[in-house]
């Protein structure tokens, strides 16, 4: 399987460092690859969560998003993310390595879908925005995050194999993988053919299959960037990864693609199953639970950090928990909240966000200004409100009396 290039006059970049800046009025897509699998589902669905609570922030240059289901046919979660539907690999070639789906996922997509953005930013479903990202690329020159696994410098002899000495440096090419890169789509539009035909390639050698192994991919999209002469500014803070990383700073990305196993003195057992866990892998068949405990005292605060998030999405995702635990277990066949007969029944909307049961709150003194109210995830407004009395109507009794007024009101009617 030969994918073809089309034209392309793209000159030798140089990375020039890193710089926080970006551009926020260059919008970018924002992309990613994905399954029908649950496993795939669920941490697409957190992703897409947290792009929404992101988007629109100041500093943020993010404009649509797109999952790219390279299963070939349409999933459930069809009308809950915008997704475009591509065919995978022919069966077999991918040889059980999934992610080799990827690159030829892009290819399909760039040449059949209407993309609107200059540049696109290639996410992953593991990936959660801690802040909006501007656009960190410059004209012709993507911006890629640096990994300290990949390191073509150290297979020269392997890498030669796709990089011939006529092609420059094995220093010229950069130790990125395809994600996180914010690029012109143009520039996208020329490297990904050459990002397929190199995976498979490298797939197809026993050697340099062996020795990449699961970032077999990233090294291919690396090469392939080389052999187009494009140079990636490095960007350290793109992206964190814990339980590495111990501190959030300024990072903008957190991606949780390794496992955190802790004792109970907070101390990392890295390769050892902790007493306090949190491994994406554990949720290979359906999500994560709602409210995972947080990690014990100690724990750096990228875990911390990331369990929070993940909490805060499933709270608040409909059809995670409440009625669609049930329905999914075969013990009820539909999740719809039976007071309002329209939405899903989720934590929050059964206590809070239910339009029949917001006039109740208003009642009770609560304003329409008190945007904290109204747009707290489940754990913070539990935590602000739950013993809350409005100042300035000493007649408005604790939130945990008013929970129960809300849903007895309106059930008696």
């Amino acid at each position: 399987m030969i994918i073809h290039n089309k034209a392309s006059n793209l000159g030798s970049w140089e990375s020039d460092g890193l710089d926080s800046s970006g551009d926020s009025k260059l919008k970018y897509h924002v992309a990613l690859t994905a399954t029908d699998a649950p496993y795939s589902q669920w941490q697409c669905r957190i992703m897409y969560y947290w792009y929404k609570k992101t988007k629109d922030m100041p500093g943020s240059a993010m404009g649509k998003f797109t999952r790219i289901l390279h299963s070939g046919a349409p999933d459930k979660l069809m009308e809950e993310i915008p997704s475009f539907v591509v065919d995978p690999l022919p069966e077999g070639l991918d040889r059980g390595y999934v992610v080799l789906n990827r690159p030829w996922a892009f290819v399909q997509w760039l040449e059949k879908a209407t993309i609107e953005e200059e540049y696109i930013l290639m996410a992953e479903p593991d990936h959660l925005f801690v802040k909006p990202i501007p656009n960190l690329a410059y004209g012709s020159q993507p911006a890629g995050y640096p990994f300290f696994y990949i390191k073509p410098t150290e297979h020269e002899n392997i890498i030669r194999k796709f990089y011939p000495e006529e092609s420059g440096p094995v220093t010229d090419i950069d130790p990125i993988g395809n994600s996180p890169v914010i690029i012109r789509r143009s520039m996208l539009e020329d490297i990904a053919p050459t990002w397929v035909n190199i995976s498979l390639r490298m797939k197809d050698d026993p050697e340099t299959d062996k020795t990449f192994g699961w970032v077999l991919e990233m090294y291919a999209y690396a090469v392939a960037s080389a052999l187009h002469g494009v140079r990636h500014i490095l960007y350290k803070d793109f992206m964190l990864q814990p339980p590495w990383d111990t501190e959030v700073g300024k990072s903008f990305i957190i991606h949780y693609t390794y496992g955190c196993d802790y004792n109970l003195k907070g101390e990392l057992t890295y390769g050892k199953i902790g007493e306090w866990r949190f491994d994406k892998r554990s949720f290979l068949s359906a999500p994560p639970p709602r409210n995972l405990s947080l990690p014990p005292p100690g724990v750096p605060e990228t875990v911390v950090r990331l369990v929070k998030l993940v909490n805060e999405a499933t709270a608040n995702i409909p059809g995670i928990g409440v009625k669609d635990c049930r329905v999914r277990r075969g013990m009820l066949e539909d999740a719809t909240y039976p007071i309002c007969l329209r939405d899903l029944e989720t934590i929050p909307h059964a206590l809070r966000d239910c339009r029949k049961i917001k006039p109740l709150w208003i009642q009770l003194g609560v304003k329409w200004v008190d945007r904290n109210f109204w747009s707290d995830d489940l754990q913070e407004w539990l935590k602000s409100n739950g013993s809350r009395v409005d100042r300035r109507d000493a007649r408005i009794p604790p939130l945990e009396n008013n929970i129960s007024l809300c849903y007895l009101e309106y059930t008696e009617e």
